[in-house]
């Protein structure tokens, strides 16, 4: 919504950007907020590593015995 009211021409004044961009700015702090409350470590995520196999696993063959 934001492109389209941009490159539509709806907002002609500067000062008319710096407020949507403002409230650009507090929604995505909010989103942040709501996410972290919530307990999702959205967007500050990483990938959950996966343990390592066993070096003796890693090493066995079903047919090599």
């Amino acid at each position: 919504a934001t492109t389209l009211i941009i490159s539509l021409g709806i907002l002609r004044e500067p000062e008319q950007i710096a407020v949507l961009m403002l409230a650009v700015a507090l929604l995505t702090g909010q989103a942040f907020l709501m996410n972290r409350m919530a307990g999702i470590p959205y967007p500050c995520w990483s990938p959950v590593r996966e343990a390592s196999p066993l070096p003796s696993a890693r090493n066995e063959h079903p047919g090599s015995r």
